[in-house]
């Protein structure tokens, strides 16, 4: 019975999938195979239990199918955002000393504004990104260069690894948080008032025939 229910809860997902559609008769077919699965199990001892327990697994299938939907979702939309591809930035920042250094001027610029003390942004506010040198004050960006040549070789390349492991580990928190939003986003979205109607057919159908009433 619980292999007809993780069946089901493929063919929800894979048919949703294939489809972009929900169909009704998909929850009635699900109740019936688990219905019909339960019956096959326990044959003439069929009875009101066996088909509770058959509609307790259906309504499971069910959802399962519609968290895989979910998950499938999720993770395509993830693997294609740009939002979620760091490897051009990590490139930069082996490359491009001007833009590494801009991360010793971010962090300039919270002390800064830590501290209270005023900054003169080119353009007279703040810009939307920090990844070039002339979009911070000049003080702030004198300041990270000094710092940046203050070090030796090796101090050069350990800020630059820490860098990079800073990012990546900012992105991987940033598409655990993505994902854990968008899995509860999209499941609850998922239900609407037809699925009333379905879980109501598939119960239906997986007790009758769990039950032995639909031989």
């Amino acid at each position: 019975m619980l292999l007809a229910g993780i069946l089901g809860a493929a063919i929800w997902a894979g048919t949703i999938y294939a489809t972009g559609y929900e169909f009704g008769l998909m929850a009635w077919g699900i109740g019936l195979l688990v219905g019909g699965a339960a019956l096959v199990s326990v044959g003439d001892a069929a009875n009101a239990s066996t088909g509770v327990l058959a509609v307790i697994v259906t309504l499971v299938s069910i959802t399962l199918g519609k968290a895989m939907i979910v998950e499938i979702y999720v993770q395509e939309y993830m693997a294609e955002s740009e939002m979620f591809d760091i490897d051009g930035e990590i490139s930069r920042i082996e490359t491009d000393v001007d833009y590494l250094v801009t991360f010793i001027a971010d962090e300039i610029v919270w002390e800064y504004q830590t501290a209270g003390k005023p900054l003169k942004w080119p353009g007279g506010e703040e810009p939307e990104e920090f990844d070039s040198p002339d979009v911070y004050p000049d003080d702030v960006w004198m300041e990270a260069e000094d710092v940046w040549s203050g070090m030796d070789a090796d101090e050069q390349e350990t800020f630059r690894t820490e860098t990079i492991e800073r990012m990546r580990m900012g992105h991987e928190a940033g598409m655990a948080l993505v994902g854990i939003g968008g899995r509860i986003a999209g499941f609850i979205g998922s239900f609407g008032l037809l699925d009333i109607l379905f879980y109501l057919l598939a119960m239906g159908s997986a007790y009758k025939m769990g039950s032995g009433n639909g031989e």
